[in-house]
């Protein structure tokens, strides 16, 4: 029980026992409370609230990199984008690369908050990628923006990483777009 009050699932009161809290106080960001939600991490309402933090924090983290980030930064960027490119089909291979290159973004940054946040994130922006990349129609549209932030990263030109990491974001919100509109078509 003090794990799932821990995790915001449930909370212990004296003389009244344990309560159910609302989905509002979950953890949605722990790993096994996304593994619990099932078709429900796919609600509109998530992965909407995913995206915006993503919105808030990325291109900041982007435009920082391009001045911060080290050769290995750099290095392990490019090696994520050619992960990506080399998964061809494999959904699971690309979104791992996919999350290890955001993870790696952040941490790039090197502001110690966003490099604690590539961490807190990393469950709930798996599950988010996996989304937006099962919907995607053209990764390789997307591999391609990533290496392009890359390369503005390497040429450090904050403002074109940070324009970069928008439009990597609109083409996610393009495309989880487009997924919500198929299950509500279902």
């Amino acid at each position: 029980m003090k794990v799932l009050e821990t995790k915001g699932l449930v909370r212990g009161r004296p003389r009244v026992g344990t309560l159910i809290c609302d989905h509002a106080d979950w953890n949605v960001l722990d790993a096994q409370i996304l593994e619990w939600m099932g078709p429900d991490v796919l609600s509109a309402e998530l992965l909407g609230s995913i995206l915006e933090a993503r919105r808030t924090v990325e291109p900041a983290a982007a435009f920082l990199a391009a001045a911060r980030a080290t050769a290995q930064d750099i290095a392990d960027l490019e090696r994520a984008c050619d992960e990506m490119g080399e998964a061809e089909g494999d959904l699971e291979t690309f979104t791992a690369a996919d999350a290890r290159f955001h993870e790696t973004l952040l941490r790039a940054s090197h502001n110690k908050v966003f490099h604690q946040l590539s961490s807190i994130i990393h469950a709930a922006l798996s599950y988010a990628l996996h989304a937006s990349n099962r919907a995607s129609a053209k990764r390789d549209e997307a591999l391609d923006v990533h290496r392009e932030l890359v390369d503005a990263l390497r040429l450090r030109d904050g403002a074109r990483a940070e324009s970069c990491s928008r439009n990597i974001l609109d083409l996610a919100a393009r495309d989880l777009s487009a997924l919500m509109g198929k299950a509500d078509e279902t």
